[in-house]
């Protein structure tokens, strides 16, 4: 009886063994199926459409040309040279009973003793004296600019001598409450037209500085010339205040 147990355990514990060793071996099969199958198995891409992704795209197209007129050229001929041709015609040309009128240059009054247009027994002009007159005359160089001289200092004396225009100062309200009178000493640069072109003080009182410049603004002297041309000067002006 006990010898029937131990041999029932024995045969279960060798199923349970077996059993295992078979999931064992499933599991490895399926984990392998799954792993390589995809590796050896795939699905390729197609080239042409692999390629398209690596090659540039064209160029674009260039713009349109634009209408861009170019001036017809002007054959000049010289009738003190000749000329080869520079290609045959293909074709003589019919004789044709009026000559073609062709401009040329180095030919100034049109033909000699011919009429209008190059006929014998003409006057001067013709064709080329038309050409001529067609075109724009060359526009003169500019003056050349005025050289700026520096000014020349010159005594009172002399300068006192050249004035042309002299107006008088307006007496300041001010000073003549204040009985405020004196001198007022400036030094002007009178330019070449004789204008006074500017002013400074060297002495004189505060409130009679004013009036004097605005006076001596208006004063106008002839030119001082040097050597035959005129030349700026600077001088000494001196206005008087002087109550009466």
């Amino acid at each position: 009886m006990f010898e029937d147990v131990d041999l029932m355990n024995k045969s279960d514990g060798l199923k349970r063994l077996v059993s295992v060793a078979v999931s064992i071996v499933m599991h490895f099969v399926l984990i392998l199926a799954i792993v390589v199958m995809p590796l050896v198995f795939f699905n390729v891409l197609p080239e042409s459409e692999l390629l398209t992704f690596l090659i540039a795209p064209p160029p674009p197209p260039p713009p349109p040309p634009t209408n861009v007129r170019t001036q017809p050229k002007v054959a000049v001929v010289d009738p003190n040279q000749f000329v080869a041709p520079t290609e045959i015609p293909k074709e003589i040309p019919p004789p044709v009973d009026e000559a073609p009128v062709i401009g040329v240059s180095n030919i100034v009054g049109g033909i000699p003793g011919g009429v209008a247009g190059g006929v014998a027994g003409g006057v001067p002009g013709g064709v080329v004296g038309n050409l001529l007159s067609g075109v724009a005359a060359v526009a003169p160089p500019p003056p050349p600019k005025p050289v700026k001289r520096d000014p020349i200092k010159v005594g009172g004396n002399v300068q006192e001598s050249k004035l042309i225009r002299k107006v008088e100062p307006v007496y300041p309200e001010l000073a003549k409450r204040a009985r405020v009178q004196g001198r007022v000493v400036l030094v002007v640069t009178v330019d070449e037209e004789g204008n006074v072109s500017d002013i400074r003080v060297s002495n004189g009182h505060p409130l009679l500085d004013e009036a004097a410049i605005s006076a001596v603004k208006q004063w106008k002297y002839s030119p001082t010339l040097l050597n035959g041309e005129p030349v700026p000067v600077i001088a000494t002006v001196t206005v008087i205040f002087n109550l009466k």
